[in-house]
């Protein structure tokens, strides 16, 4: 059983390439979109390419992403997945160097394996290794990437933690 990492994604850009990703995403899902496999993987390959090229080892539902048109030429996918394991970190840092003028940025957090971090192009990838340490900490003293975590999931992260706390933290499926 894998355990599950948690991930926010934000694909901002303008109204007419993001519309040809929505395109791509409903077609062959986020990844794919983001950084497509090639065509001439053998049998057996796909899973470790995709181990190395996404972060991750299959395509993710994207049907918790949303598309949304700001009204001002601009618009974003967005929404919340799953992945095994870690994050897709891989696919969004190809995406971002293919200067397409649409940018990808991501949040996530895995209980299990105590980690948690966020990438954007202007900053990198900014992680933290040690969640459970790191929350005994005063806020001033935790690490960038934690602080930026509590901010975006808010008190869905605190409910998280306190019931990876008391054991009572699962996946759907398990």
């Amino acid at each position: 059983m894998a355990n599950f990492c948690y991930n926010r994604i934000r694909i901002s850009g303008s109204t007419e390439e993001i519309n040809k990703l929505w395109e791509d995403v409903n077609s062959v899902g986020i990844l794919s979109a983001l950084r497509p496999e090639p065509d001439n993987l053998k049998e057996n390959e796909d899973y470790d390419w995709r181990r190395e090229n996404w972060g991750t080892g299959w395509e993710l539902d994207s049907d918790d992403l949303c598309l949304i048109d700001n009204g001002d030429g601009t618009s974003c996918i967005e929404g919340d997945f799953d992945t095994n394991w870690s994050p897709p970190i891989e696919a969004y840092i190809a995406f971002n160097e293919a200067d397409n003028g649409c940018e990808v940025e991501g949040w996530y957090f895995e209980l299990g394996c105590d980690f948690c971090g966020l990438y954007n192009l202007k900053e990198g990838h900014l992680h933290c290794d040690n969640v459970s340490s790191e929350l005994e900490l005063p806020e001033a003293e935790r690490s960038e990437a934690l602080r930026r975590i509590e901010y975006e999931f808010g008190d869905w992260f605190t409910v998280a933690i306190k019931a990876q706390d008391d054991g009572s933290w699962y996946h759907e499926g398990d």
